[in-house]
Order: C-alpha cells, then sequence, then structure tokens
C-alpha cells in the first residue's frame, strides 16, 4: 500500500547481522525489523537448509526494504480478493487500527468530512490496542483505560439486520463485522446479515 518510502533494494537472503540482496551487495543490519528482531539471521540449526540454498534464509526484515515472499503473497492476496493493494499487519487490532484510519481517509479525502463514526455490533472483540478497543463491547476491557471512544459507536445488535439498517446513518465511516464473533461464545453471523450489511454500507456510500 506503499506506506512505507521502501529502499529500492531486494531483500534475499541473512546471515548473522548481515543481509544480501540480489545482486550479491551485503548490508549490516542496523534496523533488526524496526528493532524488534534482534536475534540475527539463520542462526537456528531448523535455518541451516535454508543457508544451503539462499531461499528465505532470515528471521525478519522490515516494511524498509522489499523481499520477493512478501511482494508474492501481497499479489496473490490482492487477486483473490479483487484489490489493487493489501497491507501486512501483525494482529487483528493492527487490521481494526488501519481499515478505520482508511474509512476515514477515504471519507475525508470525499469532502465528507463528517463521516467519522466506526460503527460496531454489540458482542463484538475487535483487538486490545486503545483504538481497537473503542470498538469491543466488553465492558471490562474499557475499565480504567478510558478508551477513545468519542468516534466509535457500538450499536446494532448482531444478526439483526433491522438494527444494522437503523444504526448506520450519514456519519459511519464504517461498519466493523465479525464473520464469526469468538469474545461473545462462538456465533456465526447470519447470510442474511452480512448481505443486509453489504447493502446498508454501499446505500449510506451512494447517499454520501
Amino acid at each position: 500500500m506503499q506506506n512505507y518510502g521502501r529502499l529500492e533494494i531486494n531483500i534475499v537472503r541473512g546471515e548473522g547481522c548481515w543481509l544480501y540482496d540480489e545482486s550479491g551487495n551485503a548490508y549490516l543490519d542496523l534496523v533488526a525489523g524496526i528493532a524488534v528482531c534482534a536475534l540475527g539471521h539463520a542462526q537456528s540449526p531448523h535455518h541451516a537448509s535454508d543457508r544451503r540454498t539462499g531461499r528465505n534464509a532470515r528471521c525478519t526484515v522490515s516494511n524498509l526494504v522489499h523481499h520477493e515472499p512478501a511482494g508474492t503473497l501481497a499479489d496473490r492476496l490482492a487477486e483473490l480478493a479483487g484489490f489493487d493493494a493489501v497491507f501486512f499487519c501483525n494482529s487483528g487490532a493492527e487490521a481494526t487500527e488501519a481499515r478505520s484510519k482508511l474509512a476515514r481517509k477515504h471519507a475525508w479525502r470525499a469532502g465528507d468530512t463528517e463521516r467519522n463514526v466506526i460503527l460496531a455490533a454489540h458482542g463484538s472483540f475487535h483487538g486490545r490496542t486503545l483504538g481497537a478497543l473503542a470498538a469491543t463491547d466488553n465492558p471490562a476491557y474499557h475499565e480504567r483505560l478510558r478508551t477513545a471512544s468519542g468516534r466509535f459507536r457500538i450499536r446494532p445488535t448482531f444478526n439483526d439486520p433491522d438494527a444494522l439498517d437503523a444504526a448506520i446513518d450519514e456519519r459511519t465511516a464504517c461498519f466493523l463485522v465479525e464473520p464469526v464473533q469468538g469474545e461473545s461464545g462462538v456465533v456465526p453471523a447470519t447470510r442474511a446479515y452480512l448481505e443486509a450489511a453489504r447493502r446498508v454500507v454501499r446505500r449510506a456510500r451512494r447517499a454520501s
């Protein structure tokens, strides 16, 4: 998604504190996965075969450089999903944060600056970061944290298309929905509910 300004190098393998690009150039790795993986590359015995073949012989590389496995996976995911780009993240909470920001940014770019409310269903769970918790329907998670709930709403009853229809209005930037709710038990969304969600969201988008 071009959210990082990447260096124009393609890392193909790593060994110890060194990374190597497809031309054989060596780089001393002072980034260490943006300071979260300082263990070196291809250090453990199970990486030995990778070190001999040169395939994927690295612990991690950051979004600051290119590497073939991520590019191949991104192309395949975009093809399957029918989108132009994908965003790799580390958790469901980070995915919630990203899609909430993208929804608001999309509305703002369209000139619909008041369309900034993120809607979630009762019984929802969307992550444990401060922003994602605001879209999570469990008071125990909010206690003492004072989550950033000003632009988040937990309104419609899950699996109730009429409640969803009433909850989405001209200020709704996006609706976060789980195909299967897990925090509330194991509660699958009905086909009718998901179809209603698609229909209501598209209608609201056209109205804006």
